[in-house]
């Protein structure tokens, strides 16, 4: 258990070494790497961890050297997208629209205010999709690098529904197109609670930055409360409506 503990703090003390020791800082250097490590991959991440251990037992690390291991490990570019999200401050918001044939990726910092003036920031977000077509419930992987892209999903028949952060392990805002919106409400109720919770968050702030309609958000609140909802959405609810 020692040993295991002191590689814990090891890769912690690595990931958050280029920045204050504040508490905002280190909230969101931890949910970056959660964000990373789940669009990796656990095989990967094993990989990785295991090359980066090696190499510093013995020494001093820095996060980039953590970065450096997990990018052979993936044959990514890690380290550029961990500069982009440590360096950069703030978050994007991650809007999806499907034409049919293909899902368009927008981003833009995320604002919370209808009076905040959009800006050219553009982050490498690792994208862990989530969506349901005619064979069940598929993920894909995208890292969105440009404030639009279009790509392809292996969709076969309809897309039902889909949403763009799943297991709500990205450090981003979401948001879909109105076509794409019944079928995701119809199926929300379904969600595992992060996700119900994520839903709900990332609705009550397109709201306060007036990028939603107070119908929209309620039409969310009622689709999360079908069936039985767990205490943390219920919890999640009321304090939006309190606010």
């Amino acid at each position: 258990p020692t040993r295991a503990w002191s590689s814990y703090t090891r890769v912690q003390r690595a990931a958050w070494r280029s920045g204050p020791p504040d508490s905002l800082a280190y909230g969101k250097r931890s949910a970056v790497l959660r964000m990373q490590l789940a669009y990796l991959g656990d095989n990967t991440v094993r990989a990785g961890l295991r090359s980066y251990m090696k190499e510093v037992r013995f020494g001093n690390a820095r996060g980039e050297d953590l970065w450096r291991h997990l990018g052979a490990a993936s044959g990514q570019d890690v380290a550029g997208t961990m500069k982009d999200w440590i360096t950069q401050p703030g978050h994007p918001s991650v809007f999806a629209s499907w034409d049919g044939k293909a899902l368009t990726l927008r981003q833009e910092r995320a604002r919370s205010s209808p009076l905040a003036t959009p800006d050219k920031t553009v982050w490498r977000i690792p994208l862990v999709l989530r969506y349901e077509d005619a064979t069940g419930i598929h993920e894909h992987r995208h890292l969105l690098s440009a404030v639009e892209e279009r790509i392809k999903l292996p969709v076969q028949g309809t897309l039902k529904w889909l949403w763009p952060n799943a297991g709500d392990v990205g450090f981003v805002r979401c948001s879909v197109a109105p076509a794409l919106r019944p079928g995701l409400t119809q199926t929300a109720s379904t969600f595992p609670p992060a996700e119900r919770v994520a839903l709900l968050r990332d609705a009550g702030m397109q709201l306060r930055a007036g990028q939603m309609t107070a119908d929209h958000f309620l039409g969310w609140m009622l689709s999360l409360m079908d069936g039985e909802a767990p205490y943390e959405v219920l919890q999640h609810q009321v304090a939006l409506l309190r606010e």
